[in-house]
Formats: C-alpha cells, structure tokens, sequence
C-alpha cells in the first residue's frame, strides 16, 4: 500500500475507463477523492468519458459540491450504473437531460455482477427484476435515451463498424462510434433474459471495475481498512475484490493511518491485500453523514434513549404509519423503505410495538430505529450490522416476514412504480429485491398528489383540498414491482393510503392464468377511512374502478385519535 494525496490519486484513472465510485446517499462519500477527479478533469480534461458504476449515488437530495455532485461536469462522465440517482441532484438532472446515459439494475443485483466478476464468472442468474422494467421483455434496463441509443448502437453489424473504422457509415453509425468505449462495458448484454432448467432467469453481467474510489475509517500502514466509523457497509469490499482480481486500481479514502496492528484484526472489512493506495482525507471532506456531525450512535458505539426521539405529529403520514404497522406480527422480521414506511419504525417504538420484531435495512442495521429522509440506510441503537451484501443475500432468499416500502403510482393489474417520473428517473435501490422476494408487502402512500390539506382529528378524516393528480392510474409510467408476478407466486400485497386499504387480488383469477384482461381489476378495496366518502373521496380519484369487497370496513377510529 502507498500514501497519496487526491491529484495523485485522480492521475490514476484512466480515459473511458469503468470505475466503481463509493457513497451510500448521505453517508460514505468518497468527497476528498471525488474533488481530486473533478479538480483533474477541469485542469487537463481528464479523465474523461468515464463509465461510473455505484450502489446509491451520493449526496442529500441538493445541488451542493458533495459526493456525486462533482462530477458533474460535461465530459468527465459518459455512463452511470447505478441502483439509484437522485439523491445526486446534479446525476439525477444529467440523467434527465439525456447528458449522460443510465442503467438502473436492482442495487443487490449491482453487488452480484460485482462479486461474480471478482470470482471469474461471465455473471449471474437471478429472478430479481423478473415482469419489472429491467426485464428486457418489459421495457429494459436502459432509463434513458441516450442509453437506449447505447443498446441500439452496440447492436450495429461488422459492416457498419467497418464503415465507421474507415469514416463512412449513417448518422446512427457514427453515434456508435462515439459510445463505443461505454457499450464495451453496458450494451444488450448487461441484463437478459435467459430459461434454464425450464424457469425464467435474468442474467446479470460481472462488471469489473478498472479502479474503484471506496471509503474506509481507519488504514495501518499495510493498508488494512477499518469501517469501525461507518453507519453503513456498502459495496467497497466487493468492489475492491472485483477490480484488484481484474488488475485494476483499488483507492481508499480514509482519516487517519496507523500503525499496523493498532486495527484489531476483527475490525479489518478491508484486508491490506487488496487495496494499493491510500489518501487519508480532511475532515470537511469526509463526512459520516452529510446532514450532521460525526454520531457515535449511528456508527452503533453508543446508544440514545429512545424517550429523547421526537414522536410523530398525528398527521396524515401518522394515520398511513398507525395502519400500516397494524400488519406486525410478533417476532417478524421487516425490511422498512425510505419516506413514509420509516414512521412504520417510528411508530412502532413510540406504542410499544418495537421490542416484538426485528428491523433491517438493506444497508445492513439489524434492530433499532432507521434514520429517515436522504439519510436513510443508517440507523441508530441497532444491535447488529451487516453487510449491505449479506443482507441482499438474505433478503433475495426470502428471509424477511414483511416488507413496508413506498408507492408513487399504483394500477389496475397491482404495478407499482417507484422509479420513473416524467424523465427523471430515480432507480429502483433496493425495492425490486425486497419487493418480489418477500411473502406479505405493505406499500404506503398517500392516496392523491399534489397540494392538499387533509387534517385529522375526532377520530376522522376530514378532507379541506384534495391533491390534483391521481395516483391510482390506468397504467404506471414504469413498473418497479409486478402485480402480475406476485400473482403468480401467490404473494400477499396490500396498498395503504389515509383514506383506502387496497389488497392485491388472486382469488379472482383462475389456474394460471397471470394477466389482468381489459377491464379487469386486480385491486380489491378492503377499507375507508372514517369520515370519508366513498364515491366522491375514493372512486372519483381513481383513474380506474377496482373491486370492492363484500364486506368493505371501515377503518379503525383510533388510527386517527
């Protein structure tokens, strides 16, 4: 392992290479390595045209000059891999402004393609993203247009690379040529759909990454790598393992080096063996979390009393919170999402549901009490802390009892989407694993968009202005969980909203027969809020009809005291 500082570092990656870039949304940012890149690029131009390759893009939901945010300059970047982007406001517009092309695999399935790399495997088989828009027979990988025209160009025959090589060739020709270098690493080939033994499978290319920009806490001077600091464990063992097996460049950005042996060995995430270079960062760029101050308890070595939380305010996001965390069962294990499913956790520690069931996040937090907002995926008072790998790896198995995660559009076949609006495209993360791999899913939302005010009080609902846009519509812009897969797999599926208890509907549908026909409905309305009109409040806001149960409930008043 050799000392460098962050010029010396960005000397080391190369034009049009595929680069793994470290970060978890708000905590983790490789920032003093990322300036190092973004300083280069406007000094010398390079590197350039760099296909990044991330688990959560980093950042806090803005436009400031942290984590993915500085690379935000035209040229510096062609493509991005990446679970999710909009946690990087400049990565997520990029993405928008077709200024860069984007893949959105699932985030456990970018870990897969990282380890099957680092194994020497041509990829991966999973039934992860099956029926959702990484399905190629759905919509595809590619989320927008220029990665399209990736995918199109890469498919382009040896005659016309011939015409290219020799200058000729159509317009669409050329347009290959100029993302030919990303096309290496993405193309048609990146996720398809395969049939083995009689099932469907997708199959996940290995990506190798030909350097990767990682964080750790703490080097000794054999380049032994602490995570002792960190709220999260993602993806920086696995990515370091991918590029040193492949020959590439392994960086660590880190605060402080020691000597060796002053790590105790079972601190160690990241053996010396795999990391060639070390730059030890200023505390202003390297932020545990980019919201606050180095918390203790978030890296789980000290605990808060749970009497020092702020409750929730009894609200329309409380009422969604209150009826969602009704489905605990004692003793399961639940996965929570970001937005309103973490008041699943917060309301269950404050009406003393919390010591019955186990949380975990996909970051790796077993237990405790998930942070919420662009901070999500840290946790405080957590009694254990896995690998964002290893808890993928439980979750794709079907380890978890429940799942509690959001919805922004829901349709009439039981589509959910999370991930596209207009063209802004925000990734899945990790929905579409946790989503199709656990038996009983909680999505929650509220039930329109837009500006309302609905206020809760009496034991009631009472609606003063509704939100303009619907939410329930005749078909998602882009589906991030399939109704029709978890028909077909019999998995239970409810829609909570503050005014409407939906449940996907398989009793309706006959053998196997998977697909809602026209005018069909695979949602069934189980309950209403008190104080709510049926016709005018529900139905009216939806775009489509759904069933309505035999026995339609009203839902219990005290959600709403």
């Amino acid at each position: 392992m050799k000392r460098i500082d962050r010029k010396e570092a960005a000397a080391l990656i190369k034009d049009k290479s595929l680069v793994y870039v470290g970060g978890f949304g708000a905590a983790s940012g490789v920032d003093e390595l990322l300036l190092g890149v973004s300083e280069r690029f406007e000094d010398q131009g390079s590197p350039a045209g760099l296909t990044v390759i991330s688990a959560i893009c980093s950042g806090y939901s803005n436009m400031e000059e942290i984590g993915h945010n500085r690379l935000k300059a035209d040229g510096l970047m062609d493509t991005i891999i990446a679970g999710h982007f909009m946690l990087s406001g400049e990565i997520s517009r990029m993405v928008s402004e077709n200024r860069i092309a984007a893949y959105a695999p699932p985030l456990g399935a970018i870990e897969n393609m990282m380890r099957a790399a680092a194994s020497g495997q041509p990829g991966v088989l999973e039934k992860v993203g099956l029926g959702t828009y990484v399905d190629p027979r759905v919509s595809g990988y590619a989320v927008n247009n220029k990665a399209k025209a990736q995918v199109a160009g890469s498919a382009i025959n040896d005659k016309d690379k011939a015409q290219v090589a020799g200058g000729g060739g159509s317009e669409d020709t050329v347009q290959s040529k100029e993302t030919a270098a990303s096309q290496e690493h993405v193309g048609p080939s990146l996720i398809k759909h395969v049939e083995f033994d009689g099932e469907d499978y997708l199959f996940y290319k290995a990506l190798a990454p030909e350097a990767c920009l990682i964080r750790g806490s703490v080097a000794d001077t054999h380049g032994n790598i602490s995570l002792i600091k960190e709220g999260v464990y993602e993806y920086q063992l696995e990515a370091a393992m991918a590029t040193r097996n492949k020959g590439g460049t392994v960086i660590v950005q880190v605060e402080e080096v020691v000597e060796v042996g002053e790590i105790p060995p079972k601190e160690v995430r990241i053996p010396g063996m795999f990391v060639d270079y070390v730059v030890v960062a200023p505390p202003e760029n390297h932020a545990q979390l980019y919201n606050s101050e180095y918390r203790p308890e978030v890296a789980g070595l000290s605990k808060v009393a749970a009497g020092d939380l702020k409750p929730m305010p009894l609200d329309v996001r409380k009422v969604i919170a209150r009826r969602a965390a009704m489905e605990l069962e004692d003793g399961c294990v639940v996965n929570l999402g970001i937005g309103l499913p973490a008041g699943v956790g917060i309301v269950a520690n404050e009406e003393g549901m919390a010591p019955n069931m186990t949380l975990s996040l996909e970051t790796g937090p077993v237990g405790g009490i998930p942070l919420d907002g662009p901070a999500f995926g840290s946790a405080i008072n957590h009694e254990a802390l896995l690998a964002a790998s290893d808890a993928f790896a439980f979750y794709d198995g079907g380890g978890l009892d429940m799942a509690f995660l959001g919805a922004a559009e829901v349709d009439a076949r039981g589509n959910v989407n999370v991930s596209m609006f207009g063209t802004r495209c925000a990734g899945p993360g990790g929905f579409i694993n946790i989503s199709q791999n656990t038996p009983k899913v909680c999505y929650m939302g509220t039930f329109t968009a837009g500006k309302q005010q609905i206020e809760v009080s009496g034991g009631k609902l009472n609606i003063v202005q509704d939100g303009d846009s619907a939410k329930f519509v005749n078909a998602v812009q882009q589906i991030t969980f399939s109704g029709d897969y978890a028909r077909s797999t019999g998995q239970k599926v409810l829609y909570v909203t503050e005014r409407a208890v939906f449940r996907l509907n398989t009793e309706a549908f006959h053998g196997d027969r998977l697909f809602v026909s026209p005018g069909e409905c695979a949602l069934e309305l189980i309950e209403i809020a008190p104080g709510v009109d049926l016709e005018k409040d529900i139905l009216a806001k939806m775009e489509f009809r759904p069933q309505i149960a035999e026995d339609l409930k009203v839902m219990d008043r005290w959600i709403f005291e």
